[in-house]
């Protein structure tokens, strides 16, 4: 038996639609080391027969349809027990389809080295890093997992963490159903911060199913729609982007006091840059930069409160911004969560590594 843990991952926004356009479904992200999957693996018994189990979990009707979605593919119908211990919630722009159908096939794969005996088992509670014992890249991820049609961001970050520029598509090969993964990675200095706004449907309505989610076939009819033309901006964000990734590849990491700051500074001005454009694209869409009124008024929240580098997640509910410091993030985030609109927040740390997953003592 052994777990798998899984972060979630942020979209800052796709860089180009348009069919043989360079960069096409390219894009910037970073994962999270919470909210996440975790998933509890075994080869089935008697006591425990394949399929997914946990359903008082919320959303678990929904991992069902993922998991019998993805069942045949990874040979998981027959050959697995998944314990669902931990959910993620699905449609909320944080990446939850990707990160489920992930897990699953890093759980199959790692089944297959059980049963060859080539997997070096750790005691329980010693998480260990994914990437160290699939011995997969994102392309053969997305290949197992049948994700990543569109951005790659998901995929190499349940691999790696940290914050992932996608390159996408090369021009010749953006037709085609599938490519070669082209990342870049790179980390956030250690104390900065991630809160997540989550904000609640309209005291009108009182029902936060009404906020607006985009997924599935109406995801691909509006992409379709917007891919009609080419984005003007796509240069510019793939050279913010590609700033992005430069300035903290090279700063060291260990940074303190003013440098550090000056840093944060920096690197949230060029993400505003690149989130402002991402917003453009899609402005005719969902009706502005943000995806609709309970998000704009989220957005409008949490800068006025203090965060940088405020966004939307894909196509939303979730709305992002970053801090400095630990300190600055948890005060936000306490202000944000008492205001009238009731907004659920969270405080995360970024994503040091990929998924996690350790074994059960007595499975060997």
């Amino acid at each position: 038996m052994f777990e798998i843990q899984t972060g979630c991952r942020l979209h800052f926004g796709l860089m180009e639609l348009a069919e043989g356009q360079a960069q096409r479904f390219g894009g910037l992200g970073l994962m999270l080391d919470r909210p996440g999957w975790r998933l509890r693996f075994s080869i089935p018994s008697g006591s425990t027969p394949a399929g997914l189990h946990g359903k008082s979990l919320q959303y678990s009707t929904t991992a069902e349809e993922l998991y019998q979605r993805f069942a045949r593919v990874l040979g998981a119908s027959s050959g697995i027990s998944v314990e669902l211990v931990q959910s993620l919630p699905l449609h909320s722009g944080l990446g939850a389809g990707t990160q489920f159908a992930a897990a699953l096939a890093a759980g199959a794969q790692l089944i297959g080295n059980i049963k060859r005996d080539d997997v070096r088992w750790e005691p329980l509670n010693g998480w260990s890093p994914i990437d160290a014992v699939l011995n997969v890249d994102a392309t053969e991820l997305a290949s197992l997992a049948k994700r990543g049609l569109r951005s790659a961001v998901g995929l190499q970050g349940f691999l790696k963490g940290g914050l992932i520029l996608d390159e996408g598509y090369d021009p010749d090969s953006a037709a085609t159903r599938s490519r070669q993964v082209k990342t870049r990675c790179a980390r956030f200095p250690e104390p900065w911060r991630t809160v997540l706004v989550i904000p609640h449907a309209s005291a009108s309505s009182g029902n936060r199913d009404d906020l607006i989610r985009v997924s599935g076939e109406q995801e691909a009819q509006l992409l379709n729609r917007i891919a009609r033309q080419p984005n003007p901006h796509r240069e510019t964000m793939f050279h913010i982007a590609d700033e992005i990734v430069g300035r903290l590849t090279a700063a060291p990491q260990a940074s303190l006091g003013t440098d550090l700051l000056d840093q944060f500074s920096t690197v949230m001005s060029l993400l505003e840059q690149y989130l402002r454009l991402a917003g453009e694209l899609f402005r005719e869409e969902q009706g502005g930069i943000f995806n609709g009124s309970e998000l704009t008024a989220a957005a409008a929240a949490a800068e006025k409160a203090g965060l940088r580098g405020v966004g939307q997640s894909s196509w939303g509910p979730t709305i992002f911004g970053f801090a400095p410091d630990a300190a600055t993030a948890e005060r936000i985030a306490c202000y944000l969560s008492e205001l009238p609109a009731q907004y659920q927040v969270l405080v995360a740390n970024q994503a040091s590594s990929g998924a996690l997953w350790r074994a059960e003592i007595g499975s060997q």
